[in-house]
């Protein structure tokens, strides 16, 4: 079967030397300079970021676990390569987050990507392997940092690579912004968090910042009914009714 439909992608071999270049190639920041923020993280409550906390363990880290353990569990690197590319969820539906984008994008995407298997399988952390796959879909247009954060994610759970910062795109950059942390910043350092979102994983922190972006500055979220019923703006479905005390 031909998944490509005939769409050639732009260029198909993306050699191991490039690979360990990107950095110098996209004049990516060091991670020092990957973890700006303007003056201390803005201070809520301590309180509040605990029921922030404990509204995503127990009502979202479930779906989110599904999800990812999904792609690890996939029989080779190849499938769960076009899937994360394909952006195919358990449910063997289009993912919410890229609900957007065409289709004839998401074939390149999986050509280019599945073409330089062997590149992606070469990666040795969860950084390297997502400036990798953001220079490999650079030239692709209609794909965007989140596809891009996404689809790297995806990736690395069956590659075992699984981020050791906070990465920023859209969605998270807002919650980000809430807590006073500069939003032009690629990703940040668990330490410069909140000592409460440590209990999280940093992909979990990042899928917090962005599903809670308005709840984070909202000290009435607190033992109030908005934690039954929030709806995930990431995932795009609303999720069960749990209390959070």
């Amino acid at each position: 079967m031909n998944l490509t439909g005939g769409y050639a992608p732009r260029f198909q071999a993306f050699s191991l030397a490039q690979a360990r270049s990107v950095k110098v190639v996209l004049s990516c920041p060091s991670r020092q300079q990957v973890t700006q923020t303007v003056g201390l993280p803005k201070v809520i409550s301590m309180s509040n970021y605990e029921s922030i906390v404990r509204a995503y363990i127990s009502r979202i880290r479930p779906h989110a676990k599904v999800e990812l353990d999904w792609f690890r569990e996939q029989p080779s690197l190849d499938s769960a390569i076009e899937l994360a590319s394909l952006a195919v969820n358990s449910k063997g539906k289009r993912h919410p987050h890229q609900r957007r984008l065409k289709k004839a994008n998401l074939l390149e995407t999986k050509s280019v990507l599945s073409a330089n298997s062997r590149v992606l399988k070469k990666c040795r952390d969860f950084e390297e392997l997502f400036l990798v796959v953001e220079a490999m879909l650079e030239p692709i247009s209609g794909i965007g940092e989140l596809y891009v954060y996404d689809t790297a994610l995806r990736i690395g759970a069956r590659l075992g690579l699984l981020p050791k910062m906070v990465y920023l795109h859209a969605g998270t950059r807002v919650g980000a912004k809430v807590l006073g942390f500069d939003g032009k910043a690629k990703a940040l350092e668990i330490s410069v968090l909140p000592k409460e979102f440590r209990r999280l994983e940093p992909y979990e922190i990042e899928d917090l910042l962005c599903i809670f972006k308005s709840e984070l500055s909202d000290e009435s979220f607190i033992n109030s009914d908005k934690v039954k019923s929030k709806r995930s703006r990431c995932e795009g479905k609303k999720l069960p009714n749990i209390a959070c005390t």
